[in-house]
């Protein structure tokens, strides 16, 4: 599989295999973009793919993508005890839910909260407009490749490096891109809290808006969760800058811990690469092997 990114400034792309225990960096590319316009974006993807190895080029290469947590709505079923992706009931849930709103993209089953984790799984259904889904299908279609897995942004992240987090209190994933400012919270395996903070380059600061950023956050867990924050992830571009991550110290008490996912499978990172940068690209990379 084969992880894309397409952000505002950028496009990442990174292919990655598994073999005999051990991952294998097969591709790792980035693109500037001078306007997050579609046909600048196809353009700059027909050029990666035409620099990936010319295995990777057989076929229709398959491209797996994540949608931003924003942009979805999250529905939540609790099933009977015991109950699995594979019993008959969740089959049922899940089609009368995609039937009830038929722009269903994903579906993951998660604990409702982490005390029921033992007693009780939920249906968690992430629904978006299926003009989405066809936009980027319609990208990649342009630029020679397909669709194969559509995801969400955050529980991809999670999945990679949130998950066998056990604490009482949230973790927070902080994504400080080129654009945006994106916070979402865990609890276990369940995203409580997630909300987009726009960037505004030469404008205000970055420290000022994630400041901001984690205020909404307090005050909408307050009540829940007096003693919110228990560990801090960063990626994104700007996850490497000290003063964001002294401002992330100062507000949560917390050492931020920028994610490098190359030290995460244990590969060696090309020179010059800011490593957080790619999280996101990696996670979805490597989910089909998680």
């Amino acid at each position: 599989m084969i992880g894309l990114d397409i952000g505002q400034r950028c496009i990442r792309l990174v292919a990655l295999e598994r073999r005999f225990g051990r991952w294998r960096l097969q591709a790792c590319l980035f693109e500037p973009l001078a306007q997050a316009d579609p046909t600048v974006c196809v353009a700059a993807l027909r050029s990666m793919i035409a620099d990936l190895p010319a295995r990777l080029r057989r076929g229709t290469p398959a491209i797996a993508m994540a949608m931003p947590l924003c942009e979805v709505t999250l529905t939540t079923r609790v099933l009977p005890a015991g109950a699995s992706d594979a019993d008959a009931g969740f089959m049922a849930a899940m089609e009368a839910e995609q039937q009830a709103a038929p722009a269903a993209v994903d579906y993951r089953v998660v604990p409702c909260s982490v005390a029921q984790a033992q007693a009780a799984s939920g249906l968690m259904l992430l629904l978006c407009p299926q003009a989405c889904v066809d936009e980027r299908a319609a990208w990649l279609d342009a630029a020679g490749c397909r669709l194969a897995s559509l995801t969400v942004d955050a529980l991809a992240l999670a999945d990679c490096y949130v998950a066998g987090t056990d604490l009482a209190a949230d973790v927070l994933l902080i994504d400080v891109g080129g654009s945006a400012l994106r916070l979402t919270a865990f609890q276990g395996a369940l995203p409580v809290y997630w909300r987009r903070h726009v960037l505004v380059q030469d404008s205000t600061p970055v420290t000022t808006v994630l400041a901001r950023a984690l205020q909404h956050y307090r005050m909408a867990r307050l009540s829940a969760l007096p003693d919110a924050v228990g560990k801090v992830l960063l990626c994104g571009g700007g996850a490497a800058q000290a003063d964001v991550q002294h401002t992330i110290h100062a507000l949560t008490g917390c050492n931020p811990e920028p994610i490098d996912p190359f030290a995460c499978l244990r590969l060696s990172p090309p020179t010059g690469l800011c490593a957080p940068a790619f999280a996101q690209v990696f996670a979805l990379a490597s989910q089909v092997w998680l």
